[in-house]
């Protein structure tokens, strides 16, 4: 996978996860809690998040520049979120939920996401 392939994937991702969470705050906070209640579910969903980041760790790239370091910085955490779906408990994952019911630290992921989905996406379609 090169870096423009993984900017350009990552940027569309943010974006759509960043939109969806500012427009469907309600329903994304029951799937959550719904995938915290199956546990079946929620190992499956950290296999995948896992793997994910591994493949985005492992593309090979340098921390040479800002949009390959955030690209590199999203490897990280969806490895460290998939290890934590893996082998964290049930009660553990209710209270990270806990957290993202305040809507103060809800928002602030979601605009997150679109701040990093804006970035990526001026390098990975703008800035050739």
């Amino acid at each position: 996978m090169t870096s423009l392939f993984l900017t350009q994937l990552l940027a569309v991702f943010a974006i759509t996860m960043g939109m969806s969470m500012l427009i469907k705050r309600k329903m994304l906070t029951n799937v959550f809690h719904e995938v915290a209640e199956s546990r079946a579910l929620a190992y499956i969903l950290g296999v995948l998040v896992f793997l994910t980041g591994l493949a985005i760790i492992l593309s090979g790239g340098l921390w040479e520049t800002r949009s390959r370091m955030i690209i590199m910085i999203f490897g990280w955490v969806s490895v460290l979120e998939g290890l934590l779906s893996l082998f964290v408990s049930k009660k553990f994952v209710r209270e990270y939920l806990e957290l993202l019911d305040n809507s103060k630290a809800y928002y602030i992921v979601a605009i997150s996401y679109l701040a990093m989905g804006t970035y990526l996406l001026y390098f990975g379609f703008v800035a050739q």
